[in-house]
């Protein structure tokens, strides 16, 4: 899913993005009936664009990214 959006016309403009995922495992453990190969994913990224003059731009970027693997 993403978003963009203006904060102020013409001069400030904000943009993000995220992701999740999951998945319970391919694989069951003979043994104790469990399963694993799982995973949990995320990640969300933002940028703000900030625009003082015409030929000036300035953008802070963050990215975010997190897998926790079973």
């Amino acid at each position: 899913a993403n978003l963009n959006v203006p904060l102020l016309k013409d001069k400030l403009f904000l943009k993000t993005a995220g992701v999740y995922e999951r998945r319970d495992g391919f694989f069951t453990n003979a043994f104790n009936n469990q399963r694993y190969d799982g995973f949990q994913r995320y990640a969300a990224n933002a940028s703000l664009l900030w625009l003082p003059a015409a030929r000036w731009s300035v953008r802070l970027d963050g990215n975010l990214n997190v897998d926790d693997i079973d």
